[in-house]
């Protein structure tokens, strides 16, 4: 992108400028060719210029009516994502951006004439989101506008509004938004030329880590001791609490459009249902493995499986026998955890739900993950 300021005083290959835009120093503007200047940086540089993405970006573009609505479809990854949208503005009214709506995990934002706010849906017993936050962005909203949402490996989103020349800049801690649509929509506006795109950092990495609420990042969860010894960047990070492997399997399709991973790790099976008996894994967790399967022939990675631990009221032990035998490489997560075929586990490993970790446990499989995955931590595999 540039600024052309050279067209903007008319300036030629002998010196010639518009007439009154150069001073009597044959160098610098007069004030009129010093406005023309500053109208040229407004539209180059302040406007809604088209961009161009790269293929790690997932892009649509269109005009928008009242209740358009811009998707870029389902992805559930956590961390280290970017959503751009920008347009020039006919009239403006307000416009809806975030990464889920009415799902579970969901945060989006509402911008209109005066405040910015900020909704997220963490509550599955929750109708709709919930209003998280109300700010004041004083900026004058017209001819353009672009918005840009930036969330790093501790889920803050940076969150900026650029129009009129000028910009709005807020941080927003706790940006959950990992399931359901990626969208943009009209809330009244009628805007042209509009542009939407996504992309996740992790879509370079060679790792993508696939798995359900033992995959977000409280200190009861592997990942808050994984992000605390400086490993935030790893690996591409994909979950949400209560996905089972379907949405995993899912969201995998969508990732592998823009990404190109050599391990696949597959912590998935929790939320698939028991096993009937010892050697008849659950139907839904078999069902999304066979696909899995396929899907890592046709593009070529490699699938690290993780076994599941048993609990008290469901119970993995088929999986973890098919997974043991299979001859792929797998993180032994039942066996870090002292899980059983009863369903108990080390002493003080197992949180009060009965279902996830105690810090503890979620400690022992952060190093069980170090141990049977080496990459994880930059070293390499003796498989």
């Amino acid at each position: 992108r540039y600024i052309d300021m050279a067209e903007a005083l008319g300036a030629d290959g002998s010196g010639a400028w518009t007439e009154g835009y150069l001073r009597s120093d044959n160098v610098h503007p007069t004030s009129e060719g010093a406005a023309a200047i500053y109208n040229r940086v407004k539209a180059d540089l302040f406007s809604a210029t088209p961009m161009t993405f790269g293929d790690e970006y997932k892009q649509v573009s269109g005009d928008m009516g009242a209740d358009t609505k811009l998707s870029l479809g389902k992805a559930d990854v956590i961390t280290d994502k970017h959503l751009v949208f920008l347009a020039n503005i006919t009239s403006f009214e307000g416009i809806r951006i975030g990464h889920g709506f009415t799902d579970y995990t969901g945060d989006y934002i509402e911008i209109d004439d005066t405040y910015l706010r900020h909704y997220q849906y963490l509550d599955k017993k929750q109708e709709n989101a919930r209003l998280v936050a109300e700010i004041k962005h004083d900026l004058e909203i017209k001819d353009y506008i672009k918005v840009t949402i930036d969330v790093d490996s501790g889920r803050s989103a940076t969150i900026c509004i650029y129009s009129s020349g000028k910009r709005f800049k807020c941080t927003r801690g706790g940006w959950y938004g990992s399931n359901g649509n990626i969208f943009a929509e009209s809330l009244g506006s009628t805007m042209t030329n509009a542009q939407f795109a996504f992309t996740c950092d992790g879509y370079k990495k060679d790792i993508h880590i696939y798995g359900d609420s033992y995959l977000s990042q409280s200190s009861e969860r592997w990942l808050y001791y994984a992000f605390k010894d400086g490993y935030q960047s790893s690996a591409l990070f994909d979950g949400y609490g209560g996905r089972g492997s379907g949405g995993a399997y899912a969201s995998l399709v969508e990732n592998l459009k823009n990404s190109s991973p050599e391990i696949v790790v597959w912590m998935m099976g929790m939320n698939d249902g028991s096993d009937p008996d010892i050697n008849t894994p659950s139907a839904a967790w078999t069902a999304n493995r066979d696909k899995l399967i396929a899907l890592s022939e046709e593009y070529g990675f490699e699938i690290v499986f993780t076994t599941i631990p048993t609990v008290p009221n469901i119970n993995h032990e088929a999986k973890n026998k098919w997974i043991r035998e299979s001859g792929y490489r797998y993180i032994d997560m039942a066996e870090a955890l002292g899980a059983d075929g009863s369903g108990a586990w080390t002493e003080g490993y197992l949180s009060q739900d009965k279902v996830h970790p105690s810090a503890l446990g979620a400690d022992a499989i952060y190093k069980k993950v170090v141990e049977d995955l080496p990459e994880f931590s930059g070293e390499q595999s003796e498989n």
